[in-house]
C-alpha cells in the first residue's frame, strides 16, 4: 500500500497553506474573478470590454474559469492556459480543460502590468489569446 511522505505532504500542503494564510488573518474570501476562455480563443472576463484584473500586490484571488474548448486542443484535453512567463513559479501557469474550475492565486507583491498569453495551440486567434494583470497599491 502506498503511503505518502512527509515531504510530499508539505509540497502540497504549505502552498495552499500560504495562500490560504491572508484570509485566515483577515478574516476575508479572497475576491473572485469569473474568467470565461471562450471556444473562439479569446479571455473574457465578466462586465469588461478587455480583460483585464486589477489587483493589490500579494492580494488572493479566485479565478473562476469556465472554459470551452476551441478547434485545436493538447491529447490531454487541456484546451488553453492562463499563463505569465514572469510569475509562473507563483501559480501563474493555469491549464484550462474544458468546463468550470476554481483557481487560487497571488497577486505579486511587485506592482506593474503583467501579460498573460494562452501557451496551447488552441486554433486561430490563438496568439491575440491575451489577458492583462495590473497590480498596483
Amino acid at each position: 500500500m502506498y503511503k505518502p511522505n512527509r515531504v510530499m505532504i508539505l509540497n502540497v500542503l504549505l502552498p495552499i497553506f500560504l495562500l490560504a494564510l491572508p484570509s485566515i488573518v483577515l478574516g476575508q474570501a479572497p475576491r473572485v474573478i469569473d474568467i470565461t476562455a471562450t471556444k473562439d480563443n479569446k479571455f473574457k472576463i465578466a462586465g469588461q470590454k478587455e480583460p483585464v484584473i486589477t489587483a493589490k500586490p500579494g492580494e488572493v484571488l479566485k479565478l473562476h474559469i469556465t472554459t470551452f474548448k476551441g478547434p485545436e486542443f493538447e491529447k490531454d484535453g487541456t484546451a488553453h492556459s492562463i499563463t505569465i512567463n514572469e510569475l509562473k513559479d507563483q501559480g501563474w501557469n493555469i491549464r484550462l480543460k474544458e468546463g468550470v474550475k476554481d483557481y487560487t492565486v497571488a497577486a505579486p507583491d511587485k506592482p506593474g502590468e503583467y501579460k498573460s498569453i494562452c501557451d496551447v495551440k488552441c486554433g486561430k486567434g490563438h496568439d491575440d489569446m491575451t489577458l492583462k494583470l495590473i497590480v498596483k497599491p
